[in-house]
């Protein structure tokens, strides 16, 4: 396990959430991840610039049981 690696992205992380936790991971686990950090810091970033439209972005990847509960 590389941890240089591991430190570095959790000190990144750490100061987008402010929070001193740190959850280390298997490389198994890594891989079976939906974003890397890269994504990650691209997503939280559009987040930050258009909260609304990442929102309903993000929205629209959920099944909603009808159409009356999914975001207009």
């Amino acid at each position: 396990m590389n941890h240089g690696a591991n430190v570095q992205y959790h000190q990144e992380t750490r100061l987008m959430t402010g929070t001193e936790q740190i959850f280390l991971v298997t490389q198994a686990w890594k891989r079976r991840a939906w974003m890397d950090p890269d994504a990650y810091r691209k997503a939280y970033q559009r987040s930050l610039r258009d909260p609304e439209g990442f929102c309903a972005e993000q929205a629209m990847r959920l099944d909603w049981p009808n159409s009356r509960s999914a975001p207009p």
